[in-house]
């Protein structure tokens, strides 16, 4: 939960807060802002949207639980991501989701490598 008014104050935490209301514009200013942190990086956040009513909110919590929201942001996450600060499995995701498998990684650098890979053939493609 980050409240309104904590972009406003200085620190790191509401550093954080201003950054995340700036990545998700869809909260107004007055309402507070529900942001899961995937994979703990403000780069990979989700957003809560709708009604602060425990049937829709209960929704998005599952979703989060069953990893279905996180494996979205966390495949949209840039190449400036310091991949090897993720854990295996959010590696795993990533490559999931971008419809990968690395049945030959054995090792963590194994899955930076293959999607760092991954990464640099689709921004050579973009271009």
């Amino acid at each position: 939960y980050v409240p309104p008014a904590a972009a406003e104050r200085g620190g790191a935490l509401h550093d954080l807060a201003r950054t995340l209301r700036e990545r998700h514009p869809q909260a107004s200013e007055s309402s507070p802002l529900v942001v899961a942190l995937c994979g703990g990086s403000p780069s990979a956040s989700v957003a809560y949207a709708g009604e602060f009513k425990s049937g829709p909110l209960a929704r998005f919590v599952n979703k989060l639980y069953r990893n279905e929201e996180c494996a979205a942001a966390l495949a949209q996450v840039g190449s400036e991501a310091d991949l090897a600060s993720l854990r295996v499995g959010q590696l795993k995701t990533m490559l999931a989701a971008r419809g990968e498998a690395c049945a030959d990684c054995v090792e963590k650098g194994d899955f930076v490598a293959r999607l760092r890979a991954l990464m640099d053939a689709g921004q050579a493609q973009a271009q």
